[in-house]
């Protein structure tokens, strides 16, 4: 007698049935099994293409109908070493009121005068970590009497933003990573296709901030007005800074950053894949016996995907 067996691999589940042409013997205590009677085995085939494309999906998000890999948040300095970062491509987030400068002249000073005397109030912007850029800003003076000065200067982050060729190698060395893995090629091809678009839409998102900012001074002096003025007793200036940040975490200008954080998303794609059981690997077979005719035709088609993948069978005799 054949055993057949329950396959482990979930889309459609088909009810098939075989007849066992021999008694088994009692035993005591229990019931014999009749001859004729059918038994049904269930047979389930997965499409394993579709859970490849679920597990992506689920590890993906969508920034202005782009596609950007979810990886766990890093903290602080070591964010770039875990692939990860203490924000996602995409988030922004507003400061109002910051380097604020209050500045007032005493009453009836000679203009030659300046406050503070040298140099200019300087008060400075910075965002709260490495992973952010002041990707906008402008300076708000809230009231002023002259004579002052005021100003605004913006600064570089102080590295630069990968290139083509440092995207290019990242492709290379990403494709290499994926090809040494231990899945279906239908897998391999479908995480690289994803890998180029990440590594696509990552070097658009990175040209969009080019022209950002790691700090920016807001400096000021007021001057007297004069010992001698019936008009005016002193000069004053009260101003600060507002702005917008953006996430532009380490993987945008480090290449062994961006690596990382592509592997940490392979990986963890990987994972979301169902585990194969383990048992012999051979040729799955449907026997369609004892089914309504309607049926035989699905049970036919069932059989001829079975059969034209590798699966994992327990038990089979």
């Amino acid at each position: 007698m054949k055993k057949l067996l329950t396959l482990a691999l979930p889309l459609v589940a088909l009810t098939v049935f075989t007849r066992l042409g021999v008694a088994q013997q009692p035993q005591t205590g229990v019931a014999p099994q009749q001859i004729g009677v059918a038994q049904p085995i269930t047979v389930q085939l997965v499409d394993t293409k579709k859970l490849v494309a679920d597990a992506i999906a689920s590890s993906i998000v969508k920034l202005k109908g782009q596609e950007f890999p979810i990886v766990a948040k890093g903290t602080g300095s070591d964010a770039a070493g875990k692939g990860g970062a203490s924000c996602e491509l995409g988030e922004t987030q507003t400061f109002t009121k910051n380097a604020a400068i209050d500045l007032e002249s005493p009453n009836h000073t000679a203009k030659s005068n300046t406050y503070p005397s040298s140099p200019p109030e300087r008060m400075i912007v910075s965002p709260p970590n490495a992973d952010w850029v002041i990707q906008s800003y402008q300076r708000h003076i809230t009231t002023a009497g002259p004579p002052y000065e005021a100003g605004d200067s913006a600064f570089p982050a102080g590295y630069s933003f990968l290139t083509a060729g440092n995207y290019s190698s990242v492709k290379s060395t990403m494709h290499s990573f994926v090809g040494s893995l231990n899945v279906p090629d239908y897998v391999k091809v479908d995480l690289n296709a994803k890998l180029d678009t990440f590594i696509s839409n990552i070097s658009s998102y990175s040209y969009s901030l080019s022209g950002s900012h790691g700090t920016v001074e807001h400096t000021a002096l007021v001057r007297g007005v004069g010992v001698i003025n019936l008009t005016t007793g002193h000069s004053w200036y009260h101003g600060y800074i507002d702005g917008t940040l953006a996430c532009a975490p380490a993987y945008l200008h480090d290449q062994d950053a961006l690596t990382t954080r592509l592997k940490t998303w392979v990986n963890s794609v990987v994972r979301k894949l169902p585990t194969i059981p383990a048992g012999p690997v051979g040729t799955c077979t449907v026997t369609c016996n004892g089914i309504s005719a309607d049926m035989k035709g699905k049970c036919a088609d069932y059989a001829d995907q079975i059969k034209s993948r590798k699966c994992t069978c327990n038990n089979v005799n």
